[in-house]
């Protein structure tokens, strides 16, 4: 059954939010129905005179396959369109906020409130853009990419109905724009952090273990996260697979397929993990760190206990729901070779990773070479020399072993080797 989407534009206009009309599969304005409308297909006269519910109903009963869209600037919202997900850093981080999947894979967009003498500017950031003005594409629209239509959809829990009662103006119960992107628009500006509206969106943690506003408490355990439908899903999102719920079939990214053959599932123990159906990848069922280390590195792999740990706040830093704790440590110089660069960066990164789940972390760690081939992805052979390199040159030192045999390293003040470019063999338990 095809979408009524003059209802959902209605919809959209009835929570106070500035329609316009896009063509039928496109994103662009539909002129005919703006010049039927207005007279004009000119766009600019909405912001200041958004369209009328009649107006709306109108131009979807001459059109009714037309895609909605919505303007920012007199919808009081702002857009945060994310072209480039594994792009994405810390100053995109907020709490739940109405969001959807847009019609291209891995791609999304965030909805804020904008706050009081905010310019209608759009900016672009590494990631996407930041809209104040203009408008977007709204759900759910379809339009033709490369011959295939795409439907934009809301992600499940974190719909605008979520958020916002009909007969409201949507703004008044979005969460605001973070500061952080807010003075990123406008210096100026300002927004009182309304501490009882954000609380409300906290009851959303069922779908959302932790609502990142300044610092918090971990509520459901060290990376318990990732284990939330929301998180699990934005998981895959940034390797372009869209789906919108647990249970939903898609195409497994592990390995070549044409037709769905996986989905999300949560165990009887309370963790997601993907049920491989089609019996392609090494197991039925594969945890979420795994799935997660397995995209990263391009390879499927099986983790142990102590990396499963570590891959499961790693995906939560890098998909930005956990901030990684400064490490302090010496700069490789500038010629340093690739390898090396990438091992040093892997253990500084394992550093910050373990103070996430304590604090006061020892500044000695595990790096075994098993380890930071999948940490890294370097291969065996470049571990063992990288390895060599940033001992010799005392970047890394050897403290001792732990329990299991497997040597301690730590960060070392770093110095240029002073005995010819030998660099040697180091050992290594596994």
């Amino acid at each position: 059954m095809a979408d009524d989407l003059g209802g959902v534009a209605l919809d959209y206009a009835g929570r106070g939010l500035a329609v316009i009309p896009l063509a039928t599969g496109s994103k662009t304005p539909a002129f005919d129905l703006l010049r039927a409308l207005r007279g004009s297909d000119k766009t600019a006269p909405l912001a200041e005179r958004p369209l009328s519910p009649d107006e709306v109903r109108v131009a979807w009963e001459r059109d009714p396959a037309a895609n909605v869209g919505v303007l920012a600037e007199p919808s009081r919202v702002v857009i945060a369109d994310v072209d480039h997900p594994a792009r994405v850093n810390g100053e995109l981080r907020h709490p739940p906020t109405p969001t959807f999947a847009t019609a291209r894979p891995s791609r999304y967009a965030l909805l804020f409130r904008a706050p009081e003498g905010l310019p209608a500017r759009i900016l672009k950031r590494g990631w996407g853009e930041l809209m104040a003005a203009g408008y977007h594409v709204m759900p759910p629209s379809v339009v033709v990419l490369d011959g295939r239509p795409q439907r934009y959809e809301w992600i499940e829990h974190l719909a605008l109905e979520d958020f916002c009662e009909i007969g409201r103006p949507a703004f008044e119960h979005l969460p605001p724009l973070p500061p952080n992107l807010m003075a990123l628009l406008s210096p100026h500006a300002t927004e009182t952090q309304d501490t009882t509206a954000l609380e409300k969106y906290t009851t959303l943690e069922k779908y959302f273990s932790r609502v990142v506003i300044g610092s918090g408490v971990l509520e459901h355990g060290v990376g318990g996260e990732l284990d939330t439908e929301p998180v699990a899903l934005a998981l895959l999102l940034r390797f372009g697979v869209k789906v919108s719920r647990l249970g939903q079939p898609f195409r497994c990214p592990l390995h070549p397929e044409k037709h769905a053959s996986a989905a999300l599932w949560r165990l009887r123990d309370g963790k997601i993990a993907l049920h491989d159906f089609h019996g392609r990848a090494t197991r039925e069922w594969i945890p979420l760190p795994d799935l997660y280390a397995s995209l990263a590195i391009g390879q499927e792999v099986e983790l142990g206990p102590g990396e499963r740990a570590c891959w499961r706040l790693r995906a939560l830093v890098d998909i930005g729901i956990l901030d990684l704790p400064a490490v302090d440590h010496a700069e490789l110089p500038t010629g340093a070779p690739m390898s090396a660069r990438a091992l040093y960066g892997g253990f500084v990164y394992l550093l910050g990773v373990r103070r996430l789940y304590d604090p006061v972390a020892p500044a000695a760690a595990p790096y075994s070479w098993r380890f930071a081939e999948h940490w890294t992805g370097l291969s065996r052979a470049a571990v063992r020399w990288a390895s060599g390199y940033l001992i010799h040159r005392n970047y890394l030192t050897i403290t001792g072993q732990d329990e299991r045999g497997y040597r301690l390293l730590a960060l070392g003040p770093g110095r240029e080797s002073t005995g010819g470019d030998h660099v040697p063999d180091s050992g290594d338990p596994e």
